[in-house]
This record gives C-alpha cells, structure tokens and sequence, in this order.
C-alpha cells in the first residue's frame, strides 16, 4: 500500500531533487541515471524531461540545492563567520557523501552558488583584505574545507590502492611516522581534526584588522 501511495504522488522538483541526492548517496554519481532515478520514483524516464533537459541541468539543481543549504553569517566577527561557513560547509557535504565528491570538483558558476561565493568572499573583503590577498586566503580556506571534507565523506582509506601495499608491521618500522598518522585518522577524530585544522587556517589568515 505503502509503495502504492509513493507511486501515485504527482512529481515535482522537490520530490524528484531529494530522491536524486539520495540515490546519488547510496551509489555515487557515476552510477546515476535519469533512468535509475526515474525507477526509484516509479515513474518513466520521460516523465523527468519536463522538469530538468537533461542530466547535467538535475545536477546543477543538486548543486543549487546543496549550496543553497550553507550559510555565510553576514555579521559577527571575521573568525566567527568563517567558523560558522566551514562548519555549515562540512554539515552539508557529509549530509550527502555520495554527492560530495561531484561538489567540490563543480565549478560554482550557477546563481545560487555565486551567490554563496559572494557572500563568503565579503567576509574577507570585510576584513580589510585587498582582492590579491582575499583570493589566497579564500583559497586556502576552500581547499582546506574541500580536502578534509572528501577524505572525511568519501575517504582517501577508500581510493586506489597500490597491488602489494607494505604490511603494517613493515609500514611501523621503515616509515614511523606514516604510521604515527594512524592513530589521529579515525572517524570519531573528525571532529577535533576539523576544528584544529580550521583554528590554524584562522591564525595563518594575516588580516589588516588584526594588525590595526
């Protein structure tokens, strides 16, 4: 009865938006489909083309939805509201770990996204930073948020392996400190690593603000 009522609910962008990114987070985007999402929602595939032209168009929505979600606080102090935006950025990446991957490789041209660009950007204008200066350490901060976010979504433990990696025994004893690594790379250290890294972004950030 259940899948019956699912069946029958008529198709809109918020219903069709959430079935994608769920589906995108059980199997990756390499795997999806209009078709597959079309089978998830019960619907024909054709049925999609009146909402989105193609694939790529749901994808920009996705990222639209996505970004949307985050937040840039537009007052309160430089190191709260690039703390708030980093943590509003990790919310929302490790909300959809299937998707993320696609996320941070997608360029942020769509209206929404530039939108979330420029809100993130005047926090660093705001502080008193030139263009020269507010560009690198945007990019410090979105790299770092974009590093750290993909190893703690899609996990760098799960990437390509080499064939015949060393044990670990022979890891511990001819590189101590890879192996000292360990230790700090478990998913319940996320947490404290995420705000550690993020203080040292903080404090590597010189602002003319500071200094005055």
């Amino acid at each position: 009865m259940g899948r019956t009522r699912e069946a029958r609910k008529p198709l809109d962008r918020e219903r069709i938006e959430r079935k994608a990114l769920a589906l995108i987070d059980r199997t990756g985007v390499n795997d999806f489909s209009l078709r597959t999402l079309a089978k998830e929602l019960k619907v024909e595939p054709m049925s999609l083309y009146h909402w989105y032209p193609s694939k790529a168009h749901l994808l920009d929505a996705l990222v639209d939805r996505v970004v949307g979600s985050m937040q840039a606080p537009r007052a309160g102090s430089f190191e709260k509201r690039i703390t708030a935006a980093a943590h509003s950025f990790r919310t929302e990446a490790c909300a959809h770990p299937g998707f993320t991957p696609y996320l941070v490789l997608h360029r942020f041209n769509t209206r929404r996204a530039l939108g979330v660009l420029e809100d993130l950007l005047a926090v660093f204008h705001e502080a008193g930073m030139d263009a020269e200066t507010a560009a690198a350490s945007f990019r410090l901060l979105v790299h770092w948020m974009m590093g750290f976010c993909l190893d703690e979504t899609a996990g760098f433990a799960k990437g390509p392996s080499a064939v015949d990696p060393p044990s670990a025994e022979v890891v511990e004893r001819e590189f101590p400190h890879v192996a000292a690594l360990a230790p700090f790379n478990k998913p319940e250290h996320f947490d404290a690593l995420f705000d550690a890294g993020l203080k040292r972004i903080l404090v590597a950030l010189d602002r003319p603000e500071r200094a005055a």
